[in-house]
């Protein structure tokens, strides 16, 4: 996933109506608060803050009874694209 792209958090096993935070890890960012359903389930899309650094993050969210954890590759800016060099002749100056 790339800063600013979206993702999509499953999971289960929790208390049904509790509060799920889901957490982005290296540096701890709270990135929304899912409510579980009645069988306990969440499914809830989250968005990795644009200023995430490239390089594998760890994406948790916390239960009362459990915690479900996902590690996930966030993708670096995408390389420049080279200029063009631009052809012609050099100004030239009298004075």
């Amino acid at each position: 996933v790339s800063p600013g792209g979206a993702l999509n958090v499953t999971g289960g096993g929790f208390v049904p109506g509790e509060n799920v935070p889901v957490v982005l890890y290296s540096s701890p960012v709270v990135l929304t608060t899912a409510v579980a359903d009645a069988a306990g389930s969440i499914n809830t899309d989250v968005v990795i803050p644009a200023d995430t650094t490239a390089g594998t993050h760890t994406l948790v969210a916390f239960g009362s009874e459990q915690a479900l954890v996902a590690q996930i590759e966030v993708a670096g800016p995408a390389p420049a694209t080279p200029a063009t060099p631009v052809q012609g002749t050099a100004p030239s100056y009298t004075g």
